[in-house]
Formats: C-alpha cells, structure tokens, sequence
C-alpha cells in the first residue's frame, strides 16, 4: 500500500504540487494572521489548536511533496523530509511573532507553537514511513 500511495503521489507534475504548496502557503498566511478569530470551545481541546496541528502538518507534507528542498534522489529521502520539518518549524515561529507584532489583537502562544510542530512531526512520520525501503508485497 505504502507503495502505491508513493507511485500516486509522483505521478502528479512537479509544477502541479509547486503550485498547490504555493496557494496553500498564501492562505496559511492569510489564514493565521486574521484579527480576532475566534473559534469556539472543544470538548476535549480547542479547535483553534486541532486547525494549528492540521495547517502545519500540512504545511510539511505539501513541502515535501513539492521537493524545493532536498533535490536529489526519491520524493521522500531523509534529507527531504528533515529540511522541510526545520523549515515548517522556522515558518510556525515566525508566524507567532508576526502576529503579534502587525495584527491587532493577536498574541504568540507557547501552544500554538506546540500544535504547529505536533502537526509537522506527524507529517515527518508519515514522511519517513512513505519513504522507507525494503520490498512490500502488494495484496489486492
């Protein structure tokens, strides 16, 4: 299976994922720098933090998938997969500071920070896992 998922994810033009990351990074920015949202209470955590573990997870993923970084060899090498984890970090920092610093009403937080870099260890994980070698027999 983990195979498969690889062939489906290589088989879409390199220029496709670049754009798709691009977008996704233009509405992750606008996204996080919005005055005030609010969002509401979960049951168990907020839903402010579950959208921080998702957005930067698939900040991370749609990194790798876009392979800016990392160039050589497969889609999903360790080099790939650690520059765009190190980066992701940079990116979900940076964010916090910025918003503090140009959007009124808007704080860093120590737990947003934590929820980015949950999401993007979850996409290192799926990352790492995609790109494992060895022979995988493929049942039907």
């Amino acid at each position: 299976m983990r195979m498969r998922i690889v062939r489906f994810l290589e088989e879409f033009p390199l220029a496709s994922r670049r754009r798709i990351f691009f977008v996704y990074g233009v509405a992750l920015i606008i996204g996080t720098h919005i005055p005030r949202l609010r969002l509401g209470k979960g049951i168990i955590i907020a839903p402010d933090k579950l959208m921080h573990v998702a957005a930067f997870g698939g900040l991370a993923m749609l990194m790798m998938l876009s392979h800016f970084v990392g160039r050589d060899g497969r889609l999903f090498n360790g080099k790939n997969i650690l520059l765009c984890a190190m980066y992701s970090l940079v990116w979900g920092g940076v964010t916090e500071v910025t918003q503090q610093l140009f959007v009124p009403g808007r704080t860093a937080s120590v737990q947003d920070v934590i929820c980015n870099s949950i999401g993007i260890v979850v996409a290192v994980g799926v990352g790492f896992w995609l790109g494992k070698d060895g022979d995988e027999t493929l049942s039907h």
